[in-house]
């Protein structure tokens, strides 16, 4: 009796270690860069990611200087060129600024704050852009960069000014000068 009730002990934490092996989307998206093989170890500690996982869902990260994003509110018109798309101009909407940076925190320890001995870095915050319009089913390459600007209701003057300049830089990312 006793071995009948220890196998099935043994045989419930097997199912639940297997249960534990299954891993689940939080979206609809894609794995990268998984180099996982059956019978390997995922992680030894849950610190140490073994896979990326992209959403389906695109959206923009652009950062801005702490001084730019006064002005700058949800709903606003901007543009994105990105190096993967020379030439191009994408647009997009301002969705929401992410008030909050990591600078804000600060580690738990029993230490005083470390403000050292230079110059503050150039400190920024992050604006969630979703692209608009023909642009919202483009493939936007994670980790891509470029320009972007933001159009507020402020200096309505200088945004013809600004456009330009997106457009020129848009045309020089067609350069590839390599000295080698």
């Amino acid at each position: 009796m006793a071995q009948i009730a220890q196998a099935e002990a043994q045989l419930a934490d097997a199912k639940w270690q297997l249960e534990q092996t299954v891993q689940y989307a939080p979206a609809d998206g894609t794995v990268v860069a998984l180099a996982l093989r059956p019978g390997v170890m995922t992680v030894p500690l849950p610190a140490f990611p073994a896979m990326t996982f992209i959403e389906d869902e695109q959206w923009v990260v652009a950062f801005f200087g702490q001084n730019e994003v006064r002005n700058i509110e949800p709903g606003n018109e901007a543009e994105i060129a990105l190096k993967t798309y020379p030439g191009r101009i994408i647009k997009c909407k301002v969705d929401a600024i992410i008030w909050a940076t990591a600078q804000g925190q600060l580690p738990i320890s029993g230490m005083l704050p470390n403000t050292g001995f230079g110059s503050a870095p150039d400190m920024r915050l992050a604006v969630k852009l979703d692209p608009d319009g023909k642009d919202a089913e483009l493939f936007l390459a994670p980790g891509a960069r470029g320009n972007g600007a933001v159009y507020t209701e402020h200096h309505k003057a200088i945004h013809i000014l600004r456009k330009v300049f997106m457009r020129v830089g848009a045309k020089l990312d067609w350069l590839v000068l390599k000295l080698h």
